[in-house]
């Protein structure tokens, strides 16, 4: 029985895990970003370092966000399509970032709640609060993000993919 449960086990685990895409560098934002960036909130998108050179401390948030980034591409991926799904929670996948996603209007992928503003965008990510006031899935960390690297990620947020690189 034990030989039995030995082999299964090392079937399934990596098959899980696999499926799960955890590879160290499959969705890491240091390789599948660009080399460099137009602008402060592309280079927040992709390192989570602000303005001042300094990471952007991040609070809570999932072991995939610890294991794979700093930034909002780790999860989010670096054409802001979300997707991803959030080891140890595979089920879980991330939002899409695009403007349309963010400001648009939309019917689906976002629970309950309206398009963000601005200011809703802002509460999302220090507090993890929706525009519906709800909160956000634990697996979204909390930003400690200075009041003008906020408003540069947001800036870059809403910019159209078309317009990017």
């Amino acid at each position: 029985m034990y030989v039995v449960l030995k082999y299964i086990a090392l079937i399934t685990i990596p098959t899980i895990l696999g499926g799960c895409d955890m590879g160290m560098d499959h969705h890491n934002n240091r390789n599948n970003g660009p080399a460099t960036f137009a602008d402060n909130g592309e280079r927040i998108y992709f390192t989570g370092v602000g303005r001042d050179g300094l990471a952007i401390d991040a609070y809570g948030g999932n072991m995939h966000q610890s294991m794979h980034s700093r930034g909002c591409a780790g999860c989010h991926g670096p054409d802001r399509q979300g997707g991803i799904r959030m080891y140890p929670f595979f089920w879980i996948q991330s939002p899409p970032l695009t403007p349309e996603a963010l400001f648009g209007q939309h019917e689906d992928g976002h629970g309950d709640h309206g398009n963000y503003s601005p200011t809703s965008l802002q509460r999302a990510i220090r507090e993890g609060i929706d525009p519906g006031g709800e909160a956000l899935d634990s697996s979204m960390p909390r930003w400690a993000i200075r009041a003008q690297d906020m408003k540069d990620l947001i800036d870059y947020l809403a910019k159209s993919s078309s317009s990017l690189h």
